[in-house]
């Protein structure tokens, strides 16, 4: 399987506000064909596809978050509009996804 810092590794494959997006920016869902690009929680969710690797993937990036800022709310976090690519791999690797 393939690691949510592996699949959004590439900055044309991570975007913000969808779970996930194809190649012409428009939101398709995390499990599509199409899809090219997901933010951090709709790699999750393409990566873990078994309800209990999902929910442990959930909370070590939650605890990553909230490590950061004090709020475990990863999908708002991923969606600041100042935020980073860099800094969402960042994120991703340290939490260990």
């Amino acid at each position: 399987y393939m690691l949510p810092s592996e699949l959004i590794a590439k900055p044309e494959n991570w975007c913000q506000w969808f779970h996930a997006t194809d190649k012409d920016g428009r939101e398709v869902k995390f499990n599509d064909v199409t899809a090219v690009s997901w933010c951090i929680g709709g790699a999750l969710y393409r990566c873990y596809s078994l309800e209990t690797e999902l929910f442990l993937a959930s909370e070590k990036l939650r605890e990553a978050v909230r490590k950061l800022n004090g709020v475990p709310n990863y999908a708002l976090w991923n969606d600041e509009p100042s935020r980073t690519h860099d800094e969402v791999i960042r994120l991703l690797k340290e939490a260990k996804l």
